[in-house]
């Protein structure tokens, strides 16, 4: 009988571990432990994404109009979300691209490609080129690229280092 008597207690311990085993891994991607898992999408991550998606499918059947859109539409979505940075009614597409310049790291040469790309869509009469948009599509890659890295230095709070910007820049042109 005396063996009987330990057997509630295991229960108890099995329960407790179960339960603490489910809510570590429940919630492993909000604790400070465990080895780098998945980190979970944000919204803005979600919406890009599908953004992404919708431009690949618009790309294969060669209707660049609209695919160039949506690539304004997730560099739009990318400087809100990332960088905190909305477009005011009465600012243009340049406007609001050279705003954007005030963010170390980004340059004329990282959001011109993406606001020129949008004005020939929006407001030119000619179509757009594979060539222009190809050129478009990789400055949205770039600046994303530059923006999750200036979002997660703000996150932070530290100071961005000198030339720290310019490595991811140096980096996202090597593999463009």
């Amino acid at each position: 009988m005396q063996g009987n008597d330990n057997t509630g207690l295991f229960v108890i311990f099995g329960i407790i571990f179960l339960v603490i085993g489910f809510l570590l891994y429940w919630y492993r991607d909000y604790l400070p432990i465990g080895g780098g898992g998945s980190r979970k999408k944000t919204d803005v991550d979600a919406e890009i994404e599908e953004l992404l998606d919708k431009i690949r499918q618009l790309a294969r059947s060669h209707d660049y109009q609209k695919a160039s859109l949506n690539v304004w539409a997730a560099f739009k979505v990318s400087a809100s979300g990332f960088l905190g940075m909305e477009r005011e009614p009465n600012q243009t597409a340049r406007q609001f691209g050279i705003s954007l310049m005030q963010f170390d790291g980004i340059t004329q040469e990282t959001v011109e490609p993406l606001y020129g790309l949008f004005e020939a869509a929006r407001y030119g009469r000619d179509t757009i080129s594979l060539q222009k948009f190809n050129a478009g599509l990789t400055g949205l890659h770039r600046f994303l690229q530059i923006a999750k890295q200036i979002s997660i230095v703000m996150a932070s709070g530290k100071q961005v280092e000198e030339g720290e910007i310019e490595d991811i820049e140096e980096f996202s042109e090597a593999t463009a």
